[in-house]
């Protein structure tokens, strides 16, 4: 006796009266669709964002380019309490605001703004396809 894939024992010798048992074929991995790899978003721009605020514990940038998820945009703290961020940014219209300790705050020295939904106002970068890159240098 031999023992198959699930560990219990079988004969290999089958009774003469019965039919011979049809092969099955092997399962093997269910067939995933193809799925086409997502593109790569294309850059028109580097657009570096810059605040002043040394008594900050974390400043965040979100908007329409990030899908305004403020995860996606930690700015780093550099000496003297600069907070920065470079973002490559398509080209067009985005809207953004600052999160300073949990604080959105539009941007002080955004040359542009819209309203919101919210009662407030977000800030506006336009940016130009293959233009240079932008530095915007905010202080609080």
């Amino acid at each position: 006796m031999s023992a198959n894939r699930f560990g219990r024992n079988f004969s290999a010798s089958r009774d003469p009266g019965r039919p011979a048992a049809q092969s099955v074929p092997k399962e093997s991995e269910p067939q995933r669709p193809s799925v086409p790899p997502m593109p790569k978003q294309s850059a028109d721009d580097i657009v570096e964002f810059k605040l002043t605020a040394p008594n900050a514990r974390s400043v965040r940038v979100a908007g329409t380019f990030n899908n305004w998820n403020a995860d996606r945009s930690l700015m780093a703290k550099e000496a003297e309490g600069v907070w920065r961020i470079r973002i490559p940014m398509t080209a067009g219209r985005h809207e953004y605001r600052f999160i300073v300790d949990g604080q959105w705050m539009e941007d002080p020295l955004a040359k542009d703004s819209a309203a919101n939904p919210y009662g407030s106002r977000n800030s506006v970068v336009n940016v130009k396809a293959a233009a240079s890159s932008r530095a915007f240098a905010h202080t609080w």
